[in-house]
């Protein structure tokens, strides 16, 4: 059979990233799953492994480990009695608004529900609405039946400060055994984080990380919850821009993109409208001038430009020495328009921020 060695370089390596298990600190009841085996059941040795590099390019990556982590899905044994009648689930959502949350929703209640769990509960206002007993609302088959058509969420979001000691508190009282958590790398930061508390406070409660970003800036996530669908927009809105650039004499299309730290959606958006110029992402090492010279000559060869930066772009601009306050999009429309106006060059740009 085909091992790693065969497949990964001299000096490459796989480190495993242990996953802290309830049943280290608490007996487990090991009830055997009412799920059907053709659910795909796992055992716990079931672990999934980032791509791994063949070769030594310089752009490949090598040397750096490839992690391996235990594979998320259904176990023959389950640690928690799922029909223990005082017991609940809760889901909550972190940071901004992502497309299919409502769907994620959906799922993991009805999967809940599949498991014989007798209360969920979806929490209002993210991580500082947790600790408050009047934004548990508890989900039922009526309520949840048609979410996956309404766009937004049906718990409101909020980027509040997470109080964890008090979050922690009040799943202790409402004896909250699991706890999906929806969202970005901040809202994993917090899972850590609110487990810690958990653990210090003797609670026993699994906490489940549910990746829900845009970004899809999350390690060993091929696709996050939203990304697909904010890339078609994302692309919908390069395509408009290149109309207003087409269409208008001596014309620039800017689009600017969500990424503070990732260039996923900026560049996978690029890649799909393929009509695109200069894309500039967190990622790179942009230095303005070369970007305002290469302006000039796209719209000396062919009389119009479409741009597409990301607002993470802001962090590479001004390691360059460039003093910057606000948004990297108009900033950097200013730039270019400024640059054209000092050369006597004709110039308009159809700003787009979606």
């Amino acid at each position: 059979p085909l091992q790693c060695r065969d497949i990964m370089t001299s000096n490459g390596q796989i480190r495993k990233l242990e996953v802290m298990r309830l049943s280290d600190n608490y007996p487990s009841a090991e009830v055997s799953t009412p799920l059907k085996p053709s659910a795909g059941l796992l055992d716990n040795n079931a672990w999934a492994v980032e791509a791994v590099s063949t070769t030594d390019r310089v752009d490949s990556g090598a040397g750096r480990p490839c992690y391996q982590l235990l594979r998320a899905g259904p176990r023959g044994v389950l640690h928690f009695n799922p029909e223990d009648a005082m017991s609940c689930s809760a889901i909550v959502i972190c940071g901004g608004l992502c497309p299919g949350e409502n769907v994620a929703i959906r799922g993991i209640f009805h999967t809940l529900k599949s498991y014989g769990v007798p209360h969920v509960f979806g929490v209002q206002g993210g991580f500082s609405g947790l600790s408050e007993d009047a934004n548990w609302i508890e989900l039922t088959h009526d309520l949840v039946q048609d979410i996956h058509n309404k766009p937004g969420s049906i718990l409101a979001n909020e980027r509040g400060e997470a109080r964890h000691a008090d979050m922690a508190q009040m799943l202790f009282q409402r004896n909250c055994k699991q706890l999906f958590i929806l969202g970005g790398d901040g809202a994993h930061k917090g899972a850590l984080q609110l487990a810690s508390v958990l653990k210090s406070i003797d609670h026993e409660c699994s906490l489940v990380a549910v990746p829900c970003t845009v970004d899809n800036d999350l390690m060993m996530v091929d696709t996050s919850f939203g990304f697909d669908t904010a890339c078609t927009e994302a692309r919908d809105c390069i395509s408009a821009a290149y109309v207003e650039a087409t269409c208008n004499a001596n014309c620039i299309g800017m689009v600017k993109l969500l990424g503070a730290n990732s260039g996923f959606l900026a560049m996978n958006a690029t890649m799909a409208a393929r009509n695109v110029d200069i894309c500039l992402l967190p990622e790179m090492e942009i230095d303005l001038e070369k970007v305002l010279l290469h302006c000039e000559e796209v719209m000396s060869s062919k009389g119009y430009a479409v741009i597409v930066v990301a607002d993470g772009a802001k962090q590479s601009l001004s390691q360059y020495g460039m003093a910057m306050e606000g948004d990297v999009g108009p900033w950097l429309r200013d730039q270019v328009l400024a640059r054209f106006k000092e050369k006597g060059k004709p110039l308009t740009i159809k700003y787009i921020d979606p």
